[in-house]
């Protein structure tokens, strides 16, 4: 989907920065963070960068990945098909050569059972591993 008609969907207007945003996760195939995004978009401020993340966010254009070393990261929902938050869990891959992580949402999850009296908000399931462009080139 382009990012013109994500942001249409959406009903977010069409500004370049988050149309640019848009394009740079669309290319990445994996979780970035906000430094990096700030990195490459040196020329806005990074509070709008913020913003336009907590937007997509909001919307359910993106969705956090927990991550401590690095702070928080963002990958894009792919499947746009949904118009509110990101509703489903999945696994987050972190190659430990080089350091990215990689949604697995075909990757089954286990099932929970906890104890009475015990609510569980958010699951964070992380595979740690070397990725296929590390293990390819070893």
């Amino acid at each position: 989907m382009l990012p013109e008609s994500i942001l249409d969907r959406h009903k977010l207007r069409k500004t370049s920065i988050r149309l640019a945003l848009l394009r740079y996760l669309s290319n990445k195939h994996r979780a970035v963070s906000q430094s990096e995004l700030e990195d490459y978009f040196k020329a806005e401020n990074r509070v709008t960068i913020y913003r336009v993340l907590k937007d997509f966010e909001r919307k359910g254009m993106i969705h956090r990945v927990l991550h401590t070393e690095q702070g928080n990261l963002f990958a894009l929902c792919r499947d746009c098909h949904h118009l509110t938050a990101h509703p489903e869990e999945h696994a987050h891959f972190k190659c430990t050569d080089c350091s990215k992580v990689y949604c697995m949402p075909k990757v089954k999850l286990p099932s929970l059972s906890l104890p009475n009296g015990f609510v569980p908000k958010v699951f964070v399931y992380h595979i740690l591993g070397t990725c296929n462009h590390c293990s390819q080139a070893s």
